[in-house]
């Protein structure tokens, strides 16, 4: 017999969260997949700048070395965030918020962050954050891979199977058969890259056209020059975890060779897809595979 199987979909995180899940109990499963989306609620609610009360709006709003507590969660992001940033040298940094926020992409903040401020000001002691310079935290390259794997976790824990969690390109898969996952490239064709069966991949596309003249805007920022960066390519990483593949997305992105991020590819047990659209096809770079997600790379 088939076990019900439950679709549903939710505007969280600033895109479109999807949740597909199935259990041998429909009530169970209603009950999890309920459940799912209350966890990625509660990441949104506590990690979006765009919300004043969330744990990043009471850290950025606070005075330069004032204590802020803030919840488990956000703790742990942020101290996965700030290791990050340590082991590649400031390629991945969190409080990228202020340059981001001037380009008019984020909320402008209650007062001016520091121009040369950046992650070594920030201290995390436990569940306490101090910041010692003014500065604009914001998790917009690793909030919604975490939030997919906490909804991931609600689903496992209530025994559910064949659970596909799609945060508009984060994806964790827990499925007994592969899932197709498309690539959308920069030109804004889709294109067939891999197929997973239980593990996380993150994919970004970083150009984007205007509408009025077609210009080419880059959303990357490399946080030592604070410069825009254009990326024609996409970017797929695929992790155990989502909040690893999400943040590992920029980092490859960001690398002027590929022998850059490779150790930290390989600390994290991640590989890489580099896909770029050319007059022949797509152009595909893999980097290093460790094992950590079951995907079969396709041949695009």
């Amino acid at each position: 017999m088939t076990e019900p199987a439950l679709a549903r979909a939710k505007p969280l995180l600033g895109t479109m969260v999807e949740i597909r899940a199935s259990h041998g109990d429909a009530i169970a499963l209603q009950t999890a997949v309920t459940a799912a989306f209350d966890a990625v609620t509660r990441v949104h609610r506590l990690m979006s700048v765009h919300e004043p009360s969330s744990d990043l709006s009471r850290i950025n709003a606070a005075p330069p070395t004032s204590a802020v507590i803030v919840s488990n969660e956000t703790a742990e992001v942020l101290a996965f965030a700030l290791a990050l940033a340590g082991q590649s040298e400031g390629l991945f940094d969190p409080t990228m918020g202020g340059a981001h926020s001037a380009r008019g992409w984020l909320p402008a903040p209650q007062r001016r962050p520091d121009a040369d401020a950046s992650w070594v000001d920030v201290e995390l002691v436990a569940n306490t954050v101090r910041c010692h310079r003014a500065l604009l935290l914001d998790f917009g390259g690793i909030g919604k891979g975490y939030a997919v794997d906490c909804a991931m976790n609600v689903l496992l824990a209530a025994g559910c199977t064949h659970i596909l969690i799609n945060a508009g390109g984060d994806i964790r898969c827990h499925t007994p058969q592969a899932e197709r996952i498309h690539a959308r490239l920069a030109d804004g064709s889709l294109v067939a890259a891999l197929d997973l069966t239980d593990g996380a991949v993150a994919s970004s596309c970083f150009a984007e056209s205007t509408s009025t003249d077609e210009t080419v805007i880059s959303r990357l920022t490399n946080p030592n020059t604070r410069q825009a960066v254009m990326v024609n390519a996409s970017i797929m990483v695929l992790a155990a975890d989502c909040m690893t593949a999400d943040a590992l997305t920029k980092l490859v992105a960001l690398a002027l060779a590929p022998e850059q991020v490779t150790p930290l590819l390989q600390t994290y047990a991640a590989e890489a897809l580099w896909l770029e659209p050319t007059i022949a096809g797509v152009k595909v770079q893999r980097l290093p595979a460790c094992g950590s997600s079951e995907a079969h790379v396709q041949n695009p």
